[in-house]
């Protein structure tokens, strides 16, 4: 966008340039950390028990982290939302 506003102020055709204005881009992010191995098995294997007890918390535990692997979505795909009452509601963005 700067270079085009740059370009229009170059040729004379703004008097102005409002790209000058414009702030700069965002930085590059690095990746966010990932789970070794041993952690993404302690992940599933806690999912798992708790899913084999009928726990409700631990079988949506267990589907949020089935669709995140048949899926490939990542992490912040699936958050918890706060509700009134204490009690955690789970959104899909």
């Amino acid at each position: 966008m700067r270079n085009c506003t740059a370009w229009l102020l170059r040729t004379r055709r703004i008097a102005t340039d409002p790209g000058a204005r414009l702030g700069a881009a965002k930085a590059h992010r690095t990746l966010p950390p990932v789970l070794r191995q041993s952690q993404a098995a302690d992940v599933m294997d806690a999912a798992e028990s708790g899913a084999q007890q009928n726990d409700p918390i631990a079988l949506r535990d267990r589907l949020i982290v089935e669709l995140l692997y048949a899926t490939g979505s990542g992490g912040r795909t699936v958050r918890p939302r706060p509700r009134l009452g204490g009690s955690n509601v789970v959104s899909c963005v």
